[in-house]
């Protein structure tokens, strides 16, 4: 009798155990094996170029930026910085449109923008967008001539 009442009890644990695991499977995985991709940003000369190494662009000219928005997206404002001296200091500010509403753009999605540089703009600069949940920011930069 003792016996039954064990098996039934650790029966019915175990079941308890299962169903607990099923309805939360998706918890216990997902999230481990979700990955998490910073955004990247891509900076050209041309519109024709998505991206471009080293990317030099002409004073007065503008500077094409591609961004793809990483698995917790970005603000919709992106920012350039003047990268010359030890501090950097921003001297400009831009909204991406594609891929984005009210105040960020959406995850894992691709967004693009560009800015004419100002003609007395030298050296170098960066592009810089803040990851939405976390807000880190992630820069590319480019020379101006």
């Amino acid at each position: 009798m003792i016996q039954d009442k064990k098996t039934i009890l650790v029966g019915a644990v175990l079941i308890l155990v299962i169903a607990l695991v099923a309805f939360n499977l998706e918890r216990f995985t997902g999230e481990a094996v979700k990955a998490k991709i910073p955004p990247k940003v891509y900076l050209s000369a041309s519109p024709q170029i998505a991206t471009q190494e080293n990317c030099v662009v002409q004073a007065g000219s503008k500077v094409y930026i591609t961004v793809e928005t990483g698995s917790r997206g970005i603000r919709r404002n992106g920012y350039i910085y003047d990268s010359n001296g030890n501090n950097q200091i921003r001297v400009a500010s831009l909204e991406f449109d594609q891929n984005c509403g009210g105040g960020y753009c959406r995850q894992n999605k691709i967004s693009w923008g560009e800015y004419r540089t100002a003609t007395n703009w030298k050296g170098k600069y960066c592009v810089s967008v803040v990851e939405h949940s976390t807000n880190q920011m992630t820069s590319k930069c480019f020379t101006v001539q």
